[in-house]
């Protein structure tokens, strides 16, 4: 089994596209979560919610 390896971001571009990734869904989730947010977190949804519903999180129930 791999383990975790750690890395610094300025030295791994790839780790700056996860971060920005992770950052995005967090502030798009979080304003979704409380209701409301800023047009900024609203405006993340078309990127970020392909990412987490059917990705992460489970698909809603629809019926």
């Amino acid at each position: 089994m791999g383990a975790i390896e750690f890395a610094d971001s300025k030295d791994h571009p790839q780790l700056q596209a996860a971060d920005w990734a992770a950052g995005a869904t967090r502030q798009w989730a979080q304003q979704m979560a409380g209701g409301g947010g800023d047009q900024f977190s609203r405006d993340l949804e078309p990127v970020t919610r392909p990412w987490l519903i059917d990705g992460i999180w489970p698909a809603p129930v629809e019926g």
